[in-house]
């Protein structure tokens, strides 16, 4: 405010003097004090508004730091799954060379032999062979009469092999046993 209207305004109000000089000085107290309150607060408002931005930055520039974190660890995972692709391509491509030249050359006893549809090597098929069927033949005969330790308590009496070959009589086994 003026100063001027505060000395009118003591003035109609019947102050005169000192009273008057008190009354605008402290008139004039209170309007620099409201002024510097507002000066205060309007500095705070400011000082928070600045915090915010700052803020409001700082989380904005963490988050493109993350997003720029994972993208690159996308890319690196990426980058890895491609270079087995490759491997695995070129693995392929290997076989496929070896089974090219193997099949150029006719078919080879040694060569592998691979699936067309995995390239990979093929499990052989089981052939059944007669010492494999003979080796099978003793090794039940031994488990059924009990010459294999801790396989069975007392020998069957009453086996009798696939082929129609006689059991051993109860008494042979007795003696074994």
């Amino acid at each position: 405010m003026d100063y001027n209207k505060w000395v009118a305004m003591g003035e109609r109000m019947g102050f005169s003097g000192t009273e008057l000089s008190d009354y605008v000085d402290r008139k004039e107290k209170d309007y620099t004090e409201r002024e510097e309150r507002m000066l205060r607060r309007h500095e705070e408002r400011r000082r928070y508004d600045d915090e915010q931005r700052r803020f409001v930055a700082q989380e904005a520039e963490k988050k493109r730091l993350f997003e720029l974190e994972q993208a690159e660890k996308k890319r690196l995972f990426e980058l890895e799954r491609l270079e087995k692709e490759r491997a695995l391509k070129e693995q392929e491509l290997e076989m496929l060379k070896i089974k090219a030249d193997a099949g150029a050359l006719g078919t080879d006893k040694g060569a592998e032999h691979l699936s067309s549809k995995t390239l990979r090597p093929r499990l052989p098929k089981f052939e059944e062979r007669e010492v494999e069927a003979m080796v099978l033949t003793t090794l039940i005969c031994d488990l059924v009469i009990g010459n294999i330790k801790g396989a069975s308590d007392r020998p069957d009496i009453n086996w009798s092999s696939r082929d129609g070959e006689q059991s051993p009589s109860k008494e042979t086994l007795l003696q074994l046993w």
